[in-house]
Parts: C-alpha cells; sequence; structure tokens
C-alpha cells in the first residue's frame, strides 16, 4: 500500500504496455518472511500491471527478511536507486524504519545519501501534515516541497491554505514565505 502511492494509473497503463510489447523487463522484488508472508519491496507498478493482465504468477526476486524494518529498509533503498520514488512513500518507510528504534535521523540519512534535514522533511510530511493536504500530494495536485512547508502551519489552517495555494497555482517560493508570515509572532489575524 505504501509504494503504490507513487503509482498512478497511467504508469501502470504504461507499463502494460511495454509488458505487452517487450515481456516484464524488471522483475517485482518480494520479500519473504519466515511465516510465509510475502511483500512487495520493488516493481509496485509492474505488480499492478500485472494483476490487471490477469497474470497469476510471475518470476520475481526474492529476499528473505527477518524483520519488518529490514523489508521497509530495502524498499527504501531500490526506491531511491530508482530516482523517481513518491516523497510521500518515503516519508512513511522511513518513519516506519525510526519507529523500530534501530535507525537515527542521522543513520537514515547516511543510508539513503541524504542530508538529517532531507529525512526530517519526509518525516514531517507524515507526522504533521493533514491527511487531506497529504491526499493533495497523493493525487500530485501539490507538490511535496510546498506540502513541506504547510506542514509547518497549524494542522487546523493547512487544509485550507493548501486548497487555496493549488487554486493559485502559488509556487513553493511563494507558499514559503506565506507560511512563514503567518507563523511570524505578532501577525495579524487577517493574514
Amino acid at each position: 500500500q505504501v509504494l503504490a502511492l507513487s503509482v498512478e494509473r497511467q504508469d501502470v497503463e504504461r507499463c502494460q504496455r511495454l509488458i505487452r510489447q517487450y515481456g516484464l523487463l524488471t522483475p517485482p522484488v518480494v520479500g519473504n518472511f519466515a511465516d510465509g508472508t510475502r511483500m512487495v519491496l520493488s516493481g509496485e507498478c509492474e505488480f499492478l500491471a500485472l494483476r490487471e493482465m490477469g497474470v497469476r504468477n510471475v518470476e520475481a526476486v526474492t529476499v528473505p527478511i527477518t524483520e519488518q524494518h529490514e523489508g521497509d529498509k530495502i524498499s527504501l533503498l531500490l526506491s531511491s536507486l530508482r530516482k523517481s520514488p513518491n516523497a510521500l512513500s518515503e516519508g512513511i518507510l522511513i518513519t516506519q524504519m525510526q519507529k523500530t528504534g534501530s535507525y537515527t535521523q542521522t543513520q537514515l540519512g547516511e543510508l539513503l545519501g541524504k542530508s538529517v534535514s532531507w529525512i526530517n522533511k519526509r518525516i514531517t510530511l507524515v507526522t504533521r501534515l493533514h491527511p487531506a493536504v497529504r491526499d493533495l500530494v497523493t493525487q500530485k495536485q501539490l507538490c511535496p516541497h510546498s506540502a513541506q512547508e504547510i506542514a509547518r502551519l497549524p494542522e487546523d489552517r493547512q487544509h485550507a491554505f493548501a486548497v487555496k495555494a493549488v487554486r493559485e497555482g502559488l509556487p513553493k517560493s511563494s507558499v514559503e514565505i506565506l507560511v512563514s508570515t503567518f507563523n511570524a509572532p505578532g501577525c495579524p489575524d487577517t493574514v
């Protein structure tokens, strides 16, 4: 479910066309847990496309997983290698890994080759962002960078602000200025 956030309908359709024309070029990576359950770690678009095409069996790369956070770690590493992960998916995976207590923000940053600030921004997308604003990011109506700024607002103000930002087509720089102004001490209620 987490990885599916980065897959849109057009991605699945494009993947189906590629599979029909060339076959499965990149097999899904599946984690095998000791209890026999399996989890898609990478290749969510291919997996969804194959399922819709009625394919019941497919060869996949399998990885033995002993703990849940190992699966999250592998998913995160694989998505960062693809250079096209969804910021929200990354934030959820990072948050899940941090909750295990096995990783600090610094360790996660080193693991992904990112700064602690970058890790913190991804966590903020998950922990401080109003669910309706998160949906706008998932639907790609609002960019993750603007959402990170909006997460700095009080939660009860985020959705209305985000809707207005989308409607007005505000760039991240404008969103950042408006959020900073709103959060400034002594900011009048009219702002």
